[in-house]
Parts: C-alpha cells; structure tokens; sequence
C-alpha cells in the first residue's frame, strides 16, 4: 500500500491575502472615516467663504480654527446626513433578507397571477426568458450609469442640463451614483481569465479608484451644496439685519468709516467733545447703525443695519485697537426718528 504525501501548500498566498485583508481594512473603515472628517472641515470652509463672500469679505482675513470650521459644517448637514444615513439602512436591510423567503411570499401577495402563469411556461423557455429579463435589466442599468457620468461630464464642462439647473450638486451626484453601478455591473459579469492572481489585483486596483473618484465627487458635492447653503444663510441674515441687535462704539481715535457714513448707509458719527475746562478728557467718537455679522478672534466684523448687496460696505475692526474702545449692544431701533443716545 502505498502512501502518497500531501503537496506542500505554497505560501506564496499568505501575503496576499494579509495585504488584501489589510487594504479591505483602510477601504471600509479608516478611508471612509478621514474622508467623512475631511468633509466635514471642507464644508465648513467653503460654506464659510460662501457666506462672508456675499458680503464681500475675503475669508483669508477672518482666522477661523479648525473648531469652528467644524462647528459651522454642521450647520444644514442635517438633511443629507439623515438622508445617506436612511440609503445606508436601506442597503443594510435589502442584503440581510433572504431571497428565498422574498421568492415564496412576494407571489401570494403581489405577483400571484403571473407565478401562476409562469408555472404554466416550459423549463427551457422559462430559462430563456429569466436571461432575457436579466440582460435587458443589465443593458438598462448601463444606459442609464452612462448617462449618469454624461450628466457629471456636463456639469464639469458649465454645460447646463435640466437634472443639473433642477437639483442641487446634481453633477457630483451623477458621478458618484454613474461609477458605483458602472463598478457594481463590471463586479458581477463572469470572469474570462485563468489566472486568480490577476482579478485579485484588477479588484485592489479597481476598488482604490473607486474610492478615489467617489471621494473626489463627494468633495465636489460638498461644494456646491455648502455654497448652497452659505449664500441663502447669507440672504437670510441680509434681510434680518434691522432685527439685529445694533452695535454703538464708542472709541477715542476716529475709526474714519467714510465708506459707511453716507445717510443713506444708516451709520451715524458723532463728536463727543469733552466739557470746557476739563483737560484730562479727550475728545471721542460714538459710532452706531452697525450690526455684529461675527467676531472671530479679536476682530469684529460689522455692516450697515440697511446694508444691500448692490452698494453695502463691510469692515473689519479690531476689538483691541489703539486707543480706549468700547462696544455697546441695544436693541434695533425701527424708527430711526429717534433721538440717539447721548456721548
């Protein structure tokens, strides 16, 4: 009787499959959550540059933290957070329930007429039939992730469409949703090469890119949307400035704001010159008709309570200039028949 000894296992798969496991490990886990906080910081930069650009304040002279940023990201993240994290669910859901089950309840309650019908239908012609259906679903689903990235290419060329001028971020959205099918499609077609080695490295390769297209379409949706969403913040504290609390400063050297002094503009300068006789006080100014769009660090950034994006001015005035400054807050006064308050 003769015995014959077990091949040796090649150990040539080991690496491999350590480094398929390690790169599955970054591309489900540590990738996406450096990409979900890079957006977040993203967001809240461009919404910012989006907001105070309305205004026209270049946000390279407001040194918001990384803190902030992150604070004013969250700010209308709530409705696409909620609604990936609803598809997620979904996705979730529809990979958990069994087929089988769905295939012995979904004809009693919806299609009990047609399983009825195709009991009646030959073998091989209802085999003919399931590879028609599935070849006209995978054509179809191709048509439209062509399209999808067709509808991406538009909207990075400024080609104006009717899915990208209806829906916001559209472009970035078509990209994204185009590649995942096109990748989702290619995964399921049978394979034609020998060698396992190959398709390992095409699937590495291919999720990588992936990731990076998806990423980049994230960033590109990022900043459409939060543009979006800075600009209508924008307009909506534009047309509240009156309901603001008005900023009165009182300061000895004159902050020279010509720009701001017109009537029309609403910012009143007054003189306080100091009682006769009295050498120790010095003469100041009192400036009010301002309203406190932000204070990031130790600037203040103030506009005309009648500001308008046609003629509004902004500054900029540092709350520890040179110089005594104080800053008051009342309430916004509608009639401006009023009588200021005294120096």
């Amino acid at each position: 009787m003769t015995h014959t000894s077990p091949a040796p296992q090649s150990h040539s798969e080991e690496p491999v499959s350590g480094s398929s496991h390690l790169i599955s490990i970054v591309t489900e886990f540590v990738a996406p959550a450096s990409l979900t906080v890079a957006l977040l910081f993203y967001f809240g930069w461009a919404r910012a540059f989006s907001f105070y650009d309305f205004f026209g304040i270049p946000l390279s002279v407001l040194p918001f933290s990384q803190q902030e940023l992150f604070i004013r990201s969250v700010d209308a993240l709530y409705i696409p957070l909620g609604l990936a994290c609803l598809v997620g669910l979904l996705l979730t859901w529809a990979r958990s329930i069994d087929r089988n089950r769905v295939e012995a309840i979904l004809p009693l309650f919806v299609l009990q007429g047609i399983y009825l019908i195709a009991l009646a239908i030959p073998n091989h012609a209802r085999a003919r039939i399931k590879s028609t259906t599935k070849n006209i679903v995978v054509i179809s689903f191709t048509v439209a992730a062509i399209l999808l990235i067709v509808n991406a290419a538009a909207g990075l060329l400024d080609q104006p469409t009717p899915i990208n001028q209806a829906m916001i971020a559209a472009a970035p959205l078509s990209l994204i949703v185009g590649v995942t099918v096109l990748s989702r499609l290619v995964r399921t077609m049978p394979s034609t090469s020998s060698n396992h080695s190959q398709p390992q490295m095409i699937r590495t390769v291919e999720s990588v890119l992936l990731f990076v297209v998806i990423g980049l379409g994230a960033f590109w949706a990022v900043d459409d949307y939060a543009e979006a969403v800075g600009r209508a913040r924008a307009n909506q504290t534009a047309t509240a400035l009156r309901d603001r609390p008005q900023v009165v400063i009182h300061t000895d050297n004159p902050l020279r704001l010509a720009a701001l002094g017109s009537p029309a503009s609403g910012v009143r300068e007054s003189v306080c010159a100091p009682p006769p006789g009295d050498k120790d006080l010095k003469t100041s100014y009192r400036y009010e008709g301002l309203v406190l769009l932000v204070q990031v660090g130790d600037q203040l950034v103030l506009v005309p309570r009648t500001w308008t994006p046609a003629d509004g001015t902004a500054v900029v005035v540092p709350k520890g200039g040179s110089g005594a400054t104080r800053f008051e807050f009342t309430m916004s006064i509608r009639d401006r028949s009023l009588p200021s308050a005294s120096c």
